[in-house]
């Protein structure tokens, strides 16, 4: 009943936000702030949005260029239903929940780089370092499962990022910045295009010391994406990045220790380093009433070498080939699009540790992953206005797992399972710009490689993979040009959730869980020069069966809000103030919700830039008024204690950037 009052109080107030809308003037809307149309992500090819029964949040690089954030992180904490974990200043292996998961996020959130998957199976998540934010054009969110198209581990949702390609004259830019912490960094970039092929090369530098002690970032990279179109039949694409990455790692702290010194470091001279190296080629063959045919082979080489309570090297190689074919046909006198493909995915990942005590090599691990997927989705206009929406998906997926002392024996195994996802869902555009959408899905996540050992207990092979059904309503009503405002309500009933137990040290699978609630968001233009937006997010996760029956699921707070207004009082002149809101949640591993909740914040960013020809200056700041917060949180059962990730008080950063 509780939760029930909850959410219907959660409804009531973005029904009150919907009704209180300003009325604006034509002349006024005719300057709207334009809102983008399409979607590449949702149906891994481009598709109006008006078209897609789901709710998907767009990031355009024009608000990349109003926000000049220094990473991906941060464009993405203003985002509806998103709650970013962070245990360092600069979110290089942020943890991004979606839909209440929780944590480990990164196993339940999928993050992809032109559609190619960037989490990692061993437990490291996703390397935020290897994505700078000056090569992206655009970013999607796909809220909820996405399982159809994407498979494992799409099961909150997907943040597909988008790169840039060259276009117009050959020209370019070269930047620098500097900022709070000993922040400085430099970037540039050429691009170009011709008849017959385009190009975007990009190098960057990034240095800083960080909020804590032992918590340095150093960052180099570079990367370049190119295509040529001989006809207008073929193109081939090829792209890669290279990038090598060091930061410290200063570890949690006990509230007694943040209320000494919240940057303290718990860990001294620890650290962690990564090379992450890429490359794909793409060939597309379009044959026009035929369809359109694609073929991608990509390689990935990702090592890294960490020390902070022992020492270890990682070195994964990744091999993936993704045929796809769309076709674009009419049934009946109305439109008809048939997407189908292959996903093939090789994974050869050999972990070494090596004991700082006896100064000796200690474990060693040889993962391998075979994963081999179908899918096909169908998008059938049943009238002018109406769209069904129908795909599945077969995944089958196998490891080959070896944990040995160096030297010596250990525990091997073949674990593996196949899974099906599924999708149902219709979409009606009752006006321009305007939908109604409902959905039924099926989605799920296999357990990742480090999920299966543990150093404490040893090997847990029974592991069994998550899945998930998902029942979403939801609408989107452009009620003036330029202005948009959405309603998601959804449930997701999943069973076999996978947790970590500080208690037994080792990962299990949870009875069944539910993660209910509303997404809402508002983007209103005042007028040509001012624009006012905001997002409201009400999340139920509770665990529904088993000892731990209506408890929270940890580390996903209930309430979540943004809003601020963009301002362009003069030509070339950008303001963009923001407030976040983030309410309480239980700490990491405290599923018994025996400990007291993580604090709520509020926190003030903005970020004021201003062109002129072939200039631009920014000056950003985040946390202005200097809220101590933590976004990220655990505690121990055994030892009652409970430990926090000090987020930084004010923020300050700016720099200048010239076209050539």
């Amino acid at each position: 009943m509780k939760r029930s009052s909850k959410l219907a109080g959660a409804i009531c107030a973005v029904l009150l936000l919907w009704l209180n809308q300003p009325a604006l003037a034509a002349d006024q809307a005719d300057q709207a702030y334009a809102l983008p149309e399409t979607s590449v992500s949702a149906n891994r090819w481009e598709q109006e949005l008006d078209k897609l029964p789901r709710n998907v949040t767009i990031i355009t690089r024009q608000q990349i260029e109003e926000q000049n954030p220094m990473s991906v992180v941060e464009l993405l904490k203003g985002v509806p239903g998103l709650y970013v974990m962070q245990s360092d200043t600069y979110g290089t292996y942020a943890e991004i929940s979606m839909r209440g998961m929780g944590y480990p996020a990164s196993a339940k959130t999928l993050v992809t780089v032109d559609g190619r998957r960037q989490n990692l199976i061993d437990g490291n998540g996703v390397d935020f370092s290897t994505i700078p934010v000056d090569n992206i054009e655009r970013i999607e969110v796909l809220h909820g499962p996405a399982g159809v198209l994407y498979g494992d581990s799409a099961v909150g949702g997907v943040i597909n990022i988008i790169t840039r390609k060259g276009s117009g004259p050959a020209g370019g830019t070269v930047s620098a910045q500097y900022g709070s912490y000993d922040m400085y960094g430099f970037k540039g970039n050429f691009k170009g295009a011709t008849e017959y092929m385009d190009w975007f090369v990009a190098a960057r530098y990034d240095d800083a010391d960080g909020y804590r002690d032992e918590n340095h970032t150093r960052i180099k990279g570079a990367n370049f994406k190119t295509d040529f179109y001989p006809n207008q039949t073929w193109s081939f694409l090829v792209d890669g990045v290279i990038n090598q990455a060091n930061f410290g790692v200063p570890g949690s702290l006990t509230k007694a220790q943040m209320d000494r010194d919240r940057r303290m470091a718990s860990y001294a001279g620890a650290y962690y380093e990564n090379k992450n190296q890429a490359i794909r080629g793409q060939v597309k063959g379009d044959f026009q009433r035929c369809g359109l045919v694609t073929m991608d082979l990509a390689f990935r080489k990702w090592q890294s070498e960490a020390e902070v309570w022992s020492h270890g090297d990682n070195d994964s190689k990744i091999y993936d080939i993704q045929p796809k074919y769309v076709l674009d046909s009419t049934v009946g006198g109305f439109a008809n699009r048939l997407t189908a493909g292959v996903d093939y995915s090789h994974w050869d990942v050999d972990y070494d540790s090596f004991d700082l005590t006896s100064k000796a090599w200690q474990y060693s691990h040889e993962f391998k992953m075979d994963s081999l997927a179908g899918y096909a989705l169908n998008e059938f206009s049943l009238t002018k206005d109406l769209v069904l929406n129908v795909g599945a998906r077969y995944q089958d997926q196998k490891y080959d797992l070896a944990s040995r002392l160096v030297g010596g024996a250990g525990p091997t195994d073949t674990p593996g399972d196949e899974q099906w996802a599924w999708t149902a869902g219709m979409v009606y555009n009752f006006a321009p710009g305007s939908k109604v959408f409902g959905r039924v899905a099926r989605a799920f996540r296999f357990p990742r490689v480090d999920e299966y050992t543990s150093y404490y207990s040893g090997a847990h092979w029974d592991l069994k993979p998550e899945t998930a059904m998902n029942y979403e309503l939801g609408a989107e009503w452009q009620f003036m040009p330029g202005a948009r405002l959405s309603l998601t309500g959804y449930i997701i009933n999943m069973n076999d959730e996978i947790v970590w137990n500080g208690v037994t040290y080792r990962n299990e699978n949870l009875d069944e869980t539910k993660h209910q609630g509303v997404e809402a968001a508002v983007h209103v233009p005042v007028c040509k020069w001012a624009y006012v937006f905001g997002n409201l997010t009400y999340q139920d996760a509770t665990m529904a069966n088993g000892p731990y029956d209506g408890n929270k699921i940890p580390l996903a707070p209930e309430w979540m809000a943004a809003a601020g207004v963009g301002l362009e009082p003069l030509s070339g002149l950008n303001v963009l103030l923001r407030w976040n809101y983030y309410g309480q949640r239980y700490l990491g591993n405290d599923y018994a919700n025996a400990f007291d909740k993580m604090d709520a914040y509020n926190t003030i960013d903005a970020a004021v830039s201003y062109r002129w020809q072939r200039y631009k200056v920014f000056v950003n700041a985040t946390n202005i008024f200097g809220e101590d917060y933590s976004t990220l949180g655990y505690c121990n059962a055994w030892s009652g204690v409970s430990t926090y990730y000090p987020m930084p008080e004010a923020q300050v950063w700016g720099g200048v950037s010239i076209d050539f």
